[in-house]
């Protein structure tokens, strides 16, 4: 039995299998940082004057 030939295909699969998981956990911590960020910013509140204004200009 080759043994070499073996060790090489198990690797193989295992470095596929580790990029995507790589790639999977790259995405959910980006996202978690995206949703920290968007509480972090303030929403801004704007006054029912401002909102008449802009649809008399419109």
């Amino acid at each position: 039995m080759e043994y070499i030939g073996l060790g090489f295909c198990l690797m193989l699969i295992g470095v596929a299998i580790g990029a995507i998981a790589g790639v999977v956990a790259e995405e959910i911590l980006d996202e978690r940082w995206r949703r920290k960020a968007q509480r972090r910013r303030p929403q801004r509140k704007t006054l029912y004057i401002e909102n008449l204004k802009e649809n008399e200009a419109n």
